[in-house]
């Protein structure tokens, strides 16, 4: 059977095949049992998960509304059990807080005191990909640059993620760490840490102390959705596009040029654009979609 569909034993078995049948005469009425209905719900190729139940000896089988509950019940327990498979292997330290740090756009990356990274966004996945800065060496953060890998190690070690003794009864750890660490090409990047401890957060990162290291790398392009903007600001989807091409710093003639239209045309969007947002200018505009598209 496929997972969620049901099966009714009155459906298959007659009360011929029970009388000669072992299971049934020797085992399942003996024991107090007859009808049987049950559901698939969860099948890998290593194991089956059914949901069953059995009416007792001497009982007519379910009733059809009896049944309709029954599956009502299993369609919930299929997607219960769906979340809880993915939720164990996202193992100890995701649940609701893998999905919010997900769609941020910036680079995040989850980190122990060792630098053990146990969580990347896609954003950071592309930046250790990237390799000009930071990288993963089995699975451990590494820096590049080994100046910048040494300030590393002291900011991860201020917040104190794992107490130690030498810092004393009255020593209050750092919440928040910020450090510039140095790209292949020589350039300095603005990072963060920011220590996650599961008595502040909920668990929402995991039971065991974590800092959240963020990346902000001035110049990067923001993947700003238009249907955002328009829901947000009540744009048409041609000012919404345009206005995602002006955050990104396109000027007017580069945005005409990319979206086809005349130069005219963008002119006169961006004064739509700026009387429903309100923006004084096009930095006034970034200003207001940014902080309108975090995630």
């Amino acid at each position: 059977m496929p997972v969620n569909d049901w099966y009714s034993c009155e459906d298959h078995y007659d009360e011929a095949f029970v009388q000669q049948d072992r299971y049934y005469s020797e085992f399942l009425i003996p024991y107090g049992g007859r009808f049987l209905l049950a559901a698939k719900i969860f099948e890998d190729s290593a194991s089956v998960c059914l949901f069953c139940t059995i009416t007792k000896a001497g009982r007519p089988p379910l009733s059809l509304d009896e049944k309709q509950v029954f599956m009502r019940i299993t369609e919930h327990l299929v997607k219960a059990l769906n979340i809880q498979r993915t939720l164990a292997e996202k193992s100890d330290q995701l649940s609701v807080g893998a999905e919010l740090l997900e769609r941020m756009r910036q680079p995040m990356l989850l980190i122990d005191s060792q630098r053990r990274i146990g969580y990347r966004n896609q954003a950071g996945r592309d930046l250790l990909m990237r390799n000009d800065m930071v990288y993963d060496e089995g699975g451990l953060l590494v820096c590049r640059d080994s100046e910048s890998d040494l300030n590393l190690t002291i900011a991860i070690r201020e917040l104190a993620l794992v107490p130690f003794t030498t810092h004393g009864a009255d020593y209050v750890p750092a919440d928040r760490q910020s450090i510039r660490l140095k790209r292949r090409d020589g350039r300095r990047v603005a990072t963060t840490l920011l220590a996650l401890r599961p008595e502040a957060t909920m668990g929402s990162f995991g039971r065991t102390p974590q800092a959240l290291f963020t990346v902000f790398e001035p110049g990067a392009a923001v993947d700003i959705d238009p249907f955002i903007l328009s829901a947000t600001f009540n744009l048409t989807p041609a000012e919404a596009r345009l206005a995602a091409k002006t955050v990104n710093g396109l000027t007017p003639e580069q945005s005409a040029q990319t979206l086809g239209v005349k130069i005219s045309t963008v002119r006169s969007q961006l004064v739509a654009i700026y009387g429903k947002t309100g923006a004084t200018g096009q930095a006034d505009l970034v200003r207001l979609v940014l902080s309108a598209t975090t995630f």
